[in-house]
């Protein structure tokens, strides 16, 4: 492994996932944290996009590294937490390095970190972090009254480092040198997050929604999140989604999927609308709720809601 290099650690939480990205950060390669959720096919693109040379892996991902270290031609090493699975045991491969220190000059703007979303409409997206990022909490001195570098004061959000906001009616967010993007990537150096926020007086950014999430009905934006955080407002409401679907007269109109509680009275769609009137104005409502079992999910848990479109 070199700098600049690619480390994957696939697996739960373990000593040896903080072994491998101080290892990795030490000789100024980026650790890939991969999900130990995610199933063969999702792996095999994570590992492939970023480039990962050596991968580590735990039990939980075992079996998809079996099935993968024939197709991805480009790991060289692959090692095992527990001793199972490909390649050669963790602790065995650990006793076989060298016991000279190393002494790898790294810059603080060498590439640390690569963390892949979970992408519900297509592949997922690739934040990234510097090696200046993860350091700025230790950079503050007791002695000092003030936030660390970087850092909001408290109870405020953190700025969003290397990323600009275009001015509509709330800023689009677009993230810049935090994003990493493989060569097939038309623009490298830009990534859009694809959220929605507003600015205050100081120049923080709040997020409001998605921007593929929001919708215009009878000429007002719409932020599904708004309505989403409402719901669970009624105690019989474990979790919510909304989205919005064609409406000849409004252009856009919202429908709710609801999830009740296992001991919650029955609740039927017209009566939590009569009681969501009391606290969102009126273009906010859905005009149709659907009381479900539950919510559709990607393996990292996150609601499909491109599903829910298609059952609309």
């Amino acid at each position: 492994m070199r700098h600049g290099g690619r480390v994957a650690y696939m697996g739960l939480n373990h000593p040896a996932l903080l072994e491998t990205f101080f290892a990795a950060g030490s000789i100024g390669a980026a650790a890939v944290l991969v999900n130990p959720q995610l199933r063969q096919a999702e792996v095999e693109y994570i590992l492939g996009d970023c480039g990962a040379t050596t991968v580590v892996f735990g039990q939980d991902q075992r079996e998809n590294a079996a099935g993968l270290e024939a197709e991805l031609t480009g790991v060289r090493s692959w090692v095992s937490v527990d001793g199972g699975g490909p390649g050669e045991e963790y602790e065995r491969f650990l006793a076989s390095g060298s016991e000279e220190l190393v002494d790898e000059p790294v810059e603080q703007d060498d590439l640390a970190l690569i963390m892949y979303t979970s992408g519900t409409t297509a592949g997922p997206r690739v934040p990234r972090s510097r090696t200046r990022q993860p350091l700025l909490p230790v950079r503050q001195h007791p002695d000092r009254s003030g936030p660390a570098p970087g850092r909001g004061p408290p109870g405020r959000g953190a700025p969003v480092p290397h990323c600009r906001a275009d001015h509509d009616d709330a800023a689009h967010i677009h993230a810049g040198r935090d994003h990493y993007h493989p060569p097939s990537v038309p623009h490298p150096g830009r990534g859009d997050s694809g959220d929605i926020a507003v600015e205050d007086e100081d120049g923080y950014l709040y997020t409001k929604d998605r921007m593929k999430d929001m919708y215009i009905s009878g000429g007002e934006n719409v932020y599904p999140a708004e309505v989403e955080n409402a719901l669970p407002g009624l105690e019989e409401i474990q979790e919510a989604a909304v989205i919005g679907v064609p409406d000849g007269r409004w252009g856009k109109t919202g429908r709710a999927f609801v999830v009740l509680f296992e001991d919650a009275p029955e609740l039927s769609g017209n009566e939590i609308l009569t009681r969501l009137r009391e606290g969102l104005a009126t273009y906010k409502l859905p005009t149709r709720v659907e009381v479900v079992a539950e919510l559709p999910r990607t393996t990292t848990g996150k609601i499909q809601k491109n599903v829910l479109r298609e059952r609309a």
